[in-house]
């Protein structure tokens, strides 16, 4: 199903470069660690903030083990740059709640706050 999270950049917004993967689905692991199964995860609409704190690039992602969509949970990654290597930290349910097509939103004290979707 996929190979992980890729990255695209633009200074234009016309003209894009593909900065290849920058997290791969062998890295992820789910809630309770557990590895994914031959076809790998489905690893979905991928949000990024930078956390002023840490000085790192944080990555919200939906994670499933499958089209199945029985997970239903978030991945949380961290790299130093936006286009970088990302490590994963682990997989979550924000609030014990599903996790689906979850936003995030940072205010003006640059905290931020995963949305719930469902």
């Amino acid at each position: 199903w996929s190979h992980g999270i890729a990255c695209y950049s633009s200074v234009d917004l016309e003209r894009w470069r593909n900065e290849g993967i920058v997290l791969h689905n062998s890295d992820v692991r789910g809630l309770g660690g557990e590895v994914a199964s031959s076809s790998g995860w489905v690893m979905e609409r991928p949000k990024v903030l930078f956390n002023a704190r840490t000085g790192l690039f944080v990555m919200w992602f939906h994670l499933e083990r499958s089209r199945s969509y029985s997970l239903n949970a978030a991945g949380v990654a961290t790299s130093s740059t936006p286009c970088g290597r990302y490590s994963f930290r682990h997989a979550l349910r924000p609030g014990g709640l599903r996790s689906f097509d979850a936003t995030l939103f940072q205010d003006s004290h640059r905290l931020p706050y995963p949305g719930q979707d469902g």
